[in-house]
């Protein structure tokens, strides 16, 4: 199982999430992708869209330097699940949400696993 959260989710507008991956507690600041190698697909969710998810098409192995709370550089290599957590998130920090990588608009509600229109969740999410 892993979750991750990044800054802007919480309104704050940094370059910063946090992921738990199998246990495993990371800290991206300012990520940067050096390096992602083959093909995997993944069901994803966000908590931008609570209730949906979909298969996603991610890279199977990345590489990445970020830093920790510190200031310290330090670079992450991961695949599978933990591949396919840094990409999301380092994708959310850079403004593309796990909705942009589906093709056909379609997402799953999580309860009852019924197709949802993209556009019908996104409104659902919308402040009024």
């Amino acid at each position: 199982m892993a979750t991750g959260l990044a800054a802007p989710q919480t309104g704050i507008s940094k370059r910063v999430a946090v992921i738990n991956c199998d246990n495993q507690l990371i800290e991206l600041i300012n990520p940067e992708i050096l390096h992602m190698t083959g093909e995997q697909m993944g069901m994803e969710g966000c908590l931008s869209f609570i209730g949906y998810f979909r298969m996603v098409k991610r890279n199977k192995y990345i590489k990445v330097i970020t830093m920790d709370r510190y200031g310290n550089k330090y670079s992450i290599e991961g695949k599978d699940l933990l591949a396919i957590c840094v990409q999301h998130e380092t994708d959310y920090l850079n403004g593309i949400l796990y909705i942009d990588h589906i093709v056909d608009n379609i997402l799953y509600n999580e309860i009852t696993n019924q197709k949802v229109n993209l556009q019908f969740a996104i409104d659902l999410t919308k402040v009024k």
